[in-house]
């Protein structure tokens, strides 16, 4: 196995290299989540682009919904809400 560590001011990224097969875990709790400002508009971009993508949830703090790359990976964007 072949691994890269990539370090963006504290916070890393790890890649890695294996032969053995490498299957999707979709019963997993964890996976990355994007900050963004517009929820709507990446939405957007994601569905025009052929993405497969679920619906946006609001609740008090935040709108998000989740995207699948072509692997059935998982992936969110949330937006936070600000309250003034």
């Amino acid at each position: 196995m072949k691994l890269v560590v990539l370090n963006a001011g504290g916070k890393t990224r790890t890649l890695w290299q294996t032969d053995k097969e490498i299957v999707v875990n979709k019963e997993t709790t964890s996976y990355p989540i994007f900050g963004v400002k517009d929820v709507n508009l990446i939405k957007e971009k994601l569905t025009v682009n052929g993405v497969k993508v679920d619906n946006i949830i609001m609740d008090d703090h935040k709108k998000y919904f989740t995207f699948y790359d072509p692997g059935g990976n998982i992936f969110e964007v949330c937006e936070p809400l600000n309250h003034k």
